[in-house]
């Protein structure tokens, strides 16, 4: 067949990394649609200067689940304090409920 209009080739495509252990979720802890503020930025960033990887660390934002943003010449699949990561100044952070 040919291209499925409802699921077609993503442009990113994500790999799960190292599991944080120090972040547990359960009763009272949320995840939801997530609002990326600056991704020109984000780009700029990766061409300038070569990155490979762009790392979303999970961590709360009043109870929600949001992720700071990374960047690395390498993936994150080995624990991160072994890794050279760079922080964006950016997150990812849950989006405001819509009417």
């Amino acid at each position: 067949g040919g291209l499925d209009p409802y699921n077609p080739t993503p442009d990113v495509i994500l790999q799960k990394g190292h599991k944080d252990a120090t972040l547990t979720y359960g009763p009272g802890k949320y995840f939801g649609n997530l609002v990326l503020n600056d991704v020109n930025k984000i780009q700029k960033l990766i061409t300038d200067n070569g990155y490979s990887y762009v790392i979303f660390a999970p961590q709360y934002y009043n109870n929600h689940v949001s992720y700071k943003i990374f960047l690395s010449m390498e993936a994150h699949l080995l624990e991160p304090k072994t890794m050279a990561i760079v922080p964006t100044g950016d997150d990812a952070n849950p989006s405001p409920p819509k009417p």
